[in-house]
Parts: structure tokens; C-alpha cells; sequence
């Protein structure tokens, strides 16, 4: 979706899209990375297994955002004119509108790097 927004945005198109209420948890991929790390280095820890059975972690930002506050956050982030027709298409069916995550976070994790600054590290025009 940030892909289609910059490439948009250079190009001065307006973008059609639905609604924007959908909550969705970006990361980066380095925190991904951390976390899957850390996992491959914890595995036999306690606190990863239970009954000895290897237990589930999510690795997910603390605080899930809408499409439209993505939107926002973009155009601070990158100084892009964003163009986007909120509610131009409808929902797909079966949308999930606020996912709930049915896993603990991972222990002694939580993202380093914020929404903001990964985006303007990846997008933000040289």
C-alpha cells in the first residue's frame, strides 16, 4: 500500500480507496527481524515452552492504526502530496476491521523503530 501511495503521489494521482477504518499493524522489517531472531535464540527458554510444548508469540505494533491515520502519518513522514478518495471503493467482504491478535507479544520485545521514522527512512524524497 506505501508503494502505491508514493508512486501516486509522484505522479500526482489521486487514489481511490475505501473507507479507511480498517486497523492494521505495521512493522518494520527489522523489528520483524529482531523478533524472529530472538525466538530462534530463546526457543528452550521456560518462558517459551509450556507442558513441553513450544508456545505462540505475535510480534505486532503496540497500538494498531486506521488506513486513514497511515495516511496521514505518510504525508508527514515522506512531505508527499498524498491525494486519496476515501471511500471510492467499498469494503472487500469479510474485511477484518480490527484485528485481534490471539497471541501474547513476544517477552522482551517491542518495536525500536517508529511507524514515522521507517517511513521516511524508505519513502522520503533525496
Amino acid at each position: 500500500l506505501l508503494n502505491i501511495w508514493a508512486e501516486a503521489a509522484g505522479k500526482g494521482i489521486t487514489v481511490p480507496m475505501s473507507p479507511g477504518y480498517q486497523k492494521i499493524s505495521p512493522l518494520h522489517v527489522t523489528d520483524v527481524v529482531r523478533g524472529i531472531t530472538g525466538i530462534m535464540d530463546s526457543h528452550d527458554a521456560p518462558n517459551f515452552q509450556s507442558a513441553g510444548k513450544q508456545k505462540a508469540f505475535s510480534l505486532s505494533a503496540s497500538d494498531p492504526i486506521s488506513l486513514r491515520d497511515l495516511a496521514d502519518v505518510f504525508r508527514e513522514a515522506t512531505g508527499l502530496d498524498l491525494r486519496i478518495e476515501w471511500g471510492a471503493l467499498p469494503y472487500r467482504h469479510g474485511e477484518v476491521m480490527d484485528p485481534e491478535i490471539p497471541f501474547p507479544t513476544l517477552p522482551d520485545w517491542a518495536p525500536e523503530r517508529s511507524l514515522r521514522a521507517g517511513i521516511s527512512e524508505v519513502f522520503r524524497p533525496r
